[in-house]
């Protein structure tokens, strides 16, 4: 029973996650061990969701470490109990004494193999910046090889989310190396640990000092791609750390280079929001079989996937309103805000897809359409969030089509400004590695 659950938790933070974000990437995945006793040790500027994000990229299910009032929350509670959470006491909710019956949890669990997730930080917040960890994963390494028990291996993991005021943006999950618990100086080991954790932690991210500097880095990416390949911003990791590291230096011993890169990245980007169109679709070599290709995709689209769509819209459409409200007046902070979404929607749509199957039931006076119509609510709903991510390629490819055909002139116009600013980024990067 409780291997199906778990089944089941998996197969729901990867479906939500993917409800949520449009894309996420992640690189190194393959540094997690697939069985043995791990701390995986992540930055929490996400609240619920960074968890949720975590355990969607492994088939292992992972035991979180959390605070211990989430576990008195309605629903959250039952889940985290489910999962064999690990419920955490802070000075301000109770007795923290009580962690040491937290502790002896997390050691059977290493004791069996399982892998553990914890948020070093110890709260989640909203900035770029990894905050100072706490002790705990080095102490339980410690405590395990000092009483001979099997010691876990550390593994740190960097979340990145791109434009944090967006809905379905981008995320970026880095999972670094196992860190190394050997060779630590005698007598300051645990604290000498912890810091070899937060820098590990801290390679994992970028390193941009705000989210402004984190938006202008990441908006570079689809001008380190070649043509025909969506950016990918896992493929160029090291020159967004070199960038960011160095563009104080860079300004300062540079500055026209600075100075006309970014006027030329910000005219290019009003000019293709102007025209509707995107980077990508600029660096795509429009041949007729493309095109051809692209009408088939639109069509079967537009006949497939928008009916059902539509019928996703209309059946979620007071759930979505109140969701609206209830986000407008609802208190959260800037970090909560995809945990807030998330539960508000989880919550919106069971009150009113239940309310609405029983009207059914009503009307029809028959199990057979109301179940029917229950099941096409979660079908519909998938269905009509990707139809929106669609909808914004489809209508851009056809916005460059006609910039394409009709206006020739101005499509060569931004494909020459698109050029050039992939040679002063070239040269900027030359200059960066250069100091």
């Amino acid at each position: 029973m409780r291997e199906h659950l778990e089944i089941l938790w998996r197969s729901f933070c990867r479906l939500l996650v993917r409800l949520l974000y449009a894309r996420v990437e992640v690189m190194g995945l393959d540094n997690l061990p697939e069985q043995g006793p791990v701390i995986v040790c992540a930055n929490h500027v996400n609240s619920l969701v960074d968890g949720l994000v975590v355990q969607s990229l492994t088939a292992r299910t992972l035991r979180p470490v959390a605070r211990k009032r989430l576990f008195d929350l309605p629903v959250i509670g039952w889940l985290l109990d489910a999962i064999r959470a690990v419920p955490v006491y802070s000075r301000a909710y109770g007795d923290q004494g009580q962690n040491r019956g937290g502790f002896a949890r997390l050691f059977e669990m290493i004791d069996a193999g399982e892998a553990v997730l914890i948020f070093p930080e110890g709260h989640s917040h909203h900035r770029t910046q990894l905050q100072p960890i706490k002790t705990g994963a080095a102490r339980m390494v410690l405590e395990a090889r000092g009483h001979e028990r099997a010691v876990p291996v550390v593994i740190p993991v960097g979340i990145t989310y791109t434009e944090p005021t967006r809905f379905r943006r981008s995320v970026l999950v880095q999972v670094g190396a196992p860190v190394a618990t050997h060779g630590l100086p005698e007598g300051a080991e645990v604290e000498a640990l912890t810091q070899r954790i937060q820098r590990r932690m801290e390679s994992q991210l970028l390193g941009a000092s705000s989210w402004e500097e984190l938006e202008f880095v990441l908006s570079l990416a689809p001008f380190f791609e070649l043509r025909q390949t969506r950016p990918q911003y896992s493929n160029h990791i090291a020159s967004f750390k070199l960038l960011l590291s160095r563009r104080h230096r860079l300004q300062s011993e540079h500055p026209e280079l600075m100075r006309g890169l970014i006027q030329d990245l910000d005219e290019f980007s009003a000019q293709c929001d102007w025209y509707g169109i995107g980077n990508y679709e600029l660096g795509v070599d429009y041949q007729p079989k493309m095109m051809l290709g692209f009408v088939a995709r639109a069509l079967s689209f537009t006949f497939l996937a928008v009916p059902i769509g539509i019928w996703g819209g209309i059946n979620n459409s007071l759930a979505w309103l109140g969701l609206c409200i209830g986000m407008r007046y609802a208190r959260y902070e800037a970090h909560q805000k995809d945990t807030a979404r998330a539960v508000g929607g989880l919550f919106m749509a069971l009150v009113f897809w239940s309310a609405q199957t029983l009207v059914v039931y009503c009307l029809f006076e028959s199990r057979w359409w109301a179940a029917l119509y229950a099941l096409s609510l979660p079908i519909s709903t998938v269905t009509l969030l990707l139809m929106r991510e669609q909808r914004y390629r489809i209508i851009g490819r056809i916005k460059v089509f006609w910039v394409f055909i009709w206006q020739r002139e101005m499509y060569a116009y931004l494909k020459r400004r698109r050029q050039r600013i992939e040679q002063r980024l070239a040269e900027a990067v030359r200059h960066a590695r250069a100091l």
